[in-house]
């Protein structure tokens, strides 16, 4: 998520430099300041918003996608880990990295929806199964209209 937050600020900055060469001079030193205050808010959130990231671990069960990361304990090596059921959906794909939103099932999570970058560079044995699961998977729909459950 840094990188694409850089780019936007490259792109302001650029955008700005280019829009500000149509005006006068002092609003073109004005209008190159607010760019560049832009870009300086930008860079500080996407720091802060990755700063604040937990890494944690997306599963497929085969029939559920589960959600697990490390709690927060004194003792990290001795961490239990949280889990959290859900739905995924993917939202870029990029080949070698995908961002997936993430839904709880459960309506007592919070938050309730995640955005998750996923990276080919974290485990590049898996990578293949998981872009098949995130494509392939569908929720189980039960069918009324069939009472003894079969297919």
């Amino acid at each position: 998520m840094a990188w694409a937050m850089e780019t936007l600020v490259l792109a302001c900055t650029l955008g700005g430099w280019r829009l500000a060469q149509r005006f006068p001079a002092w609003r073109h030193d004005a209008l190159w300041w607010g760019c560049v205050a832009l870009s300086v808010i930008l860079s500080l959130w996407s720091w802060h918003w990755a700063s604040r990231q937990t890494a944690g671990w997306l599963v497929w069960s085969g029939q559920q996608w589960r959600l697990e990361w490390p709690a927060c304990t004194a003792e990290a090596s001795e961490a239990p880990l949280q889990r959290d059921e859900g739905a995924c959906a993917v939202l870029l794909d990029f080949q070698h990295m995908a961002l997936v939103r993430w839904r709880a099932a459960s309506t007592t999570s919070r938050p309730a929806v995640r955005y998750l970058w996923l990276s080919a560079s974290q485990a590049p044995a898996h990578w293949h199964a998981l872009r098949s699961a995130l494509y392939g998977w569908r929720p189980v729909v039960e069918d009324s209209s069939d009472p003894g459950g079969h297919p």
